[in-house]
């Protein structure tokens, strides 16, 4: 009889923990299936922005930067084309600069040799005891993909 309710005194001092520990794990799972959606997503984007060219306008790199500055802009059906994140914990900031030969900023893409994306992922606030908890990081690295633009012929 005494072990039976040893058992359950063990068991409610470990349960706890047990569960503590799994949703920890599902959520980092779910929070890295997020990550590697957004750095699939910023190769995406950096390779449509690589090879639009607009061929029957005078300056063939006019698609590049409607598609940047749409993106730049955060518009939401733009992005939207790439991504969808499997949840909304992480807010999504992302930012298209052109580099040129030497990886200086540009503001033109007909300027540009190299497209470069970055997309920060920063997280809202949680309920105070996961916020006092400090298991859920408040920002993730940073992605950033760079490709190279095709030749405007």
């Amino acid at each position: 009889m005494r072990q039976r309710g040893q058992a359950a005194v063990e068991l409610a001092f470990v349960l706890p923990l047990l569960i503590f520990l799994f949703l920890c794990i599902f959520y980092l799972g779910i929070m890295f299936m997020d990550y590697i959606q957004y750095s699939n997503a910023a190769r995406a984007a950096a390779r449509d922005i690589s090879i639009q060219v607009d061929y029957t306008n005078a300056n063939p790199s006019v698609k590049r930067d409607q598609l940047a500055e749409k993106i730049n802009n955060q518009d939401s059906k733009a992005i939207k084309s790439y991504v969808t994140p499997l949840t909304s914990l992480y807010s999504a900031y992302w930012d298209v600069m052109f580099l040129d030969e030497n990886g200086d900023e540009t503001s033109e893409a007909a300027k540009g040799v190299e497209v470069q994306i970055t997309i920060s992922l920063e997280r809202g606030d949680l309920p105070t005891v996961l916020e006092n908890l400090h298991v859920i990081p408040r920002a993730l690295k940073p992605i950033q993909y760079k490709m190279r633009m095709e030749l405007q012929s």
